[in-house]
């Protein structure tokens, strides 16, 4: 007999903790938006609470007992001043309920055996709806006259907000009033001699409920009977046409649409280091083709990136310190738009100064170099001349026979031989010389063998 209740005491050993720490079924809770919503906790008695974990899709809270009063922790900003633990209970309230607040809720409850000194977890599993309170429902009402003076209504009712697991329900219901479409829609009969009846939709969800009426009195009075063959074939007719022109309507906007829809654009970079270490960078957008009216815009823009060109291009000022950038570039046309990205890092990294830059150190060399070349050969040629002795020309008759045909020599002498030498070299530095005087001079002269420098008529230098 002992051992059977040694097997009884182990079983329920084995048993009663794991019972205790499970709770598949999660607890459904309501709540209406603005008001409350209560988390049960539901504590078994003969154990002492260590603390309880709460959490959502995030941590929410974390509950320790502190004597007679309950700290609580608050663990997301969401929650802040909206959670209360009674001492007693320690079910966790929240309000005011909010719409993001609805979800999978779990409490983890550390629980201590006072007996055994031992600690286990109680896990449970909630799941709170958060509805709106309801306003009144709107109720729409069409109507179709038949051959037979029947009148067809239909009425239907919904919510403009907050529509959220509602459920419809129509007052009175009968033999000519016939609900549909999930009950937010009620199918009347009634001929001209029915009396008027007031319809009542009420529309209800898990927390609370709100109605409104219709009177409904034969509409049909005076409409168009659409069940006349006449009216029926013209009708069908004209709704063939209306079918066909929108469906020509559909494809051609449709064709239009897809026509006009623009492409991812292209992007293109160029760049030019600069003497200072700045990159000058050009991005240019554009379209491979569909580029008629199409207009583009650059993000970011600011003081290193400027937009020109009309807007296709986009000049950036960039320096080695500066961070990457992704620049975009928005295609757009009067129907569509599409966009490309770039992103620039500095890419002059390594690149030579600019042509810009080298054109301003060679323009100058090359300018100054020969203009200082060309002022010194003017200044050297000017102290050249005026270091050279004084030159005369003479006409110098050649050794030929003295006719008409005659040459003359220009013969460069220096003025130091005008001069008269002295008598005594008279005859070892005498030049002799003829001089024949063209006949267009009325003096003529003969022709006669003169010393240098005796006579002033001659032409002497």
């Amino acid at each position: 007999m002992t051992k059977y209740y040694l097997w009884f005491l182990l079983f329920y050993l084995f048993t009663e903790p794991r019972a205790s720490r499970e709770n598949d079924a999660p607890v459904m809770v309501t709540g209406i938006l603005g008001e409350s919503a209560i988390l049960p906790t539901e504590i078994p008695n003969g154990y002492k609470l260590e603390n309880i974990n709460w959490a959502s899709r995030t941590s929410v809270a974390l509950v320790q007992p502190e004597g007679q009063s309950v700290k609580i922790i608050t663990t997301h900003q969401n929650y802040r001043d909206r959670l209360n633990v009674p001492p007693n209970t320690y079910n966790l309230k929240i309000s005011p309920l909010k719409m993001e607040d609805a979800g999978s809720y779990r409490a983890d409850i550390n629980l201590q055996n006072p007996t055994t000194s031992t600690t286990f977890t109680i896990t449970k599993n909630y799941t709170l709806h958060v509805y709106r309170q309801l306003a009144p429902p709107k109720i729409t009402l069409t109507f179709v006259a038949s051959e037979n003076n029947t009148c067809n209504i239909s009425l239907t009712c919904f919510m403009e907000e907050g529509g959220e697991a509602v459920k419809y329900q129509w007052t009175p219901l009968g033999e000519q009033a016939v609900e549909s479409n999930g009950k937010s829609s009620l199918f009347i009969f009634q001929r001209p001699k029915d009396a008027p009846i007031n319809y009542t939709c009420t529309a209800i969800n898990p927390v609370t409920n709100n109605s409104q009426s219709k009177f409904v009195q034969y509409p049909c009075a005076g409409t168009l009977v659409i069940f006349d063959p006449f009216w029926y074939t013209l009708l069908s007719v004209l709704e063939m046409v209306i079918v066909i022109i929108l469906t020509g309507m559909g494809f051609y906007l449709r064709h239009k649409k897809k026509q006009g829809r623009l492409a991812p654009p292209k992007i293109t970079l160029t760049f030019v280091a600069s003497e200072n270490n700045t990159c000058n960078i050009t991005l240019t957008c554009f379209m491979e083709e569909k580029g008629e009216a199409v207009k583009y815009q650059w993000t970011p823009l600011g003081e290193q990136a400027v937009e020109s060109n009309g807007k296709s291009s986009l000049f950036i000022f960039q320096r080695p310190e500066d961070a990457p950038i992704n620049y975009i570039c928005t295609a757009i046309n009067p129907v569509t738009n599409n966009s490309q990205s770039k992103l620039v890092q500095y890419p002059c990294a390594g690149m030579p100064m600019s042509s810009r830059s080298l054109w301003f150190i060679l323009v100058p060399v090359l300018v100054l170099v020969p203009s200082a070349g060309i002022l010194f050969y003017l200044q050297h040629k000017k102290k050249k001349d005026a270091d050279s002795p004084s030159t005369s020309k003479v006409m110098a008759l050649k050794d030929l026979p003295l006719s008409e045909n005659q040459l003359y020599d220009e013969i460069s002498m220096p003025k130091a031989i005008v001069s008269n030498p002295p008598k005594e070299e008279e005859a070892l530095n005498t030049i002799y010389y003829t001089v024949q005087k063209p006949q267009k001079i009325k003096n003529s002269c003969s022709s006669a063998t003169k010393l240098l420098g005796t006579s002033t008529n001659d032409s002497v230098i």
